[in-house]
């Protein structure tokens, strides 16, 4: 792996037993990690020194991706794990004489159960908010601001799940998309009866 300055200059030639996939580096370049196409992590000495400080096996893949912030190494694998490692000062020296944590691996909690998103509040006047209305558009449910001040031709971006035809609505507000020619609708939405 060559390590080269912002201006181009080769600085270091670190190496690896095998392909790497992604590196990274520590603030000022102090540390420099790679993680190889065969489950491992090297942490380089930025500073001259050319043999590695530790190679370490992620035992979960071979980094794919790796970014370095605050003394922590992250790093996403083949096998689709985020995970985290120690790359503080202590954990480098402790992993240079052969101490090495174990690691805890953490689940992510089971798939919740949606809610229904098609449930609205109702509202019997519009008072504060925009109006819009929902009507066909051939085989499409469309909608328009019907509230004075906006361009009744427009469409307006809006859950798909939620519409009905004929339904009126009440949402906080609507705004023109960067695009131009619709409006995107924003914040709360209520149902007019």
């Amino acid at each position: 792996m060559y390590c080269f300055t912002t201006q181009g200059e080769q600085k270091h030639i670190y190496k690896a037993d095998n392909a790497i996939f992604s590196n990274s580096a520590a603030e000022g370049g102090k540390y420099v990690f790679a993680g190889d196409n065969n489950n491992s992590i090297y942490c380089f000495s930025g500073e001259g020194e050319r043999e590695r400080l530790w190679k370490l096996e992620t035992t979960c893949g071979s980094a794919y991706s790796m970014q370095y912030h605050k003394e922590r190494l992250y790093v996403v694998t083949t096998k689709g794990v985020l995970a985290c490692i120690d790359a503080s000062e202590a954990a480098i020296l402790a992993a240079k004489s052969g101490v090495v944590p174990e690691y805890t691996d953490i689940k992510a909690p089971p798939k919740v159960q949606p809610v229904a998103t098609d449930l609205l509040q109702t509202r019997t006047t519009p008072g504060e908010g925009i109006a819009l209305e929902c009507y066909r558009e051939g085989t499409e449910l469309r909608l328009r601001v019907t509230s004075e001040g906006y361009h009744s031709g427009w469409h307006a971006q809006f859950p798909r799940n939620l519409r009905k035809e004929g339904a009126r609505y009440l949402v906080d507000e609507v705004r023109e998309a960067t695009q131009g020619g619709f409006y995107r609708t924003y914040g709360n939405i209520y149902r007019l009866d």
